[in-house]
């Protein structure tokens, strides 16, 4: 009867290896496919991201294309017609356009902007605010941030009309 008992189970040992294997792999395979579905995702994600990054970029790129058109056009010269009094004029009209970008930017940042912070500056002075508190009052990170853009229009605008 041992021998049956011994036998039998003898028998069964490797089968429940068998099992136990078998579940193994299963858990195995089952966390390798939930690996896989996060890489998955990770990779979609990141092409999106990609994608995403490559429309800004074209986007980007398109409108920096459109200002250099748009500069270049503007410093193209007119074709002389040969009547002096039609040329005088031609010549009187790009003069005038050639001086409305920079007769605006002294306008607005010298002329307009200028003048209203000058008047906030006065006001501190005039409710009794010293010098030091209404020059740092009135001059904040912004009209820094609007005086770099006048300065970086100009000197980009420069940089493209330079003939390479």
């Amino acid at each position: 009867m041992l021998e049956f008992i011994f036998g039998a189970v003898a028998r069964l040992i490797p089968e429940a290896f068998k099992l136990y294997d078998k579940q193994m792999e299963r858990k195995h395979e089952r966390e390798m496919l939930d690996l896989q579905m996060k890489a998955d995702k990770l990779r979609a994600e990141l092409e999106i991201a990609k994608l995403e990054k490559e429309s800004e970029m074209k986007q980007q790129l398109a409108e920096i294309q459109a200002m250099i058109a748009a500069t270049q056009a503007q410093a193209t010269t007119f074709q002389r017609t040969g009547n002096k009094w039609l040329d005088a004029m031609l010549v009187l009209a790009e003069t005038a356009s050639s001086f409305v970008r920079p007769v605006l930017t002294y306008w607005f940042a010298i002329g307009v902007y200028g003048t209203y912070k000058a008047a906030v500056f006065y006001t501190m002075l005039d409710i009794g605010g010293n010098w030091k508190d209404a020059v740092t009052t009135a001059y904040t990170p912004q009209d820094l941030s609007i005086v770099l853009s006048i300065i970086g229009f100009w000197f980009v605008d420069r940089a493209i009309r330079k003939p390479r």
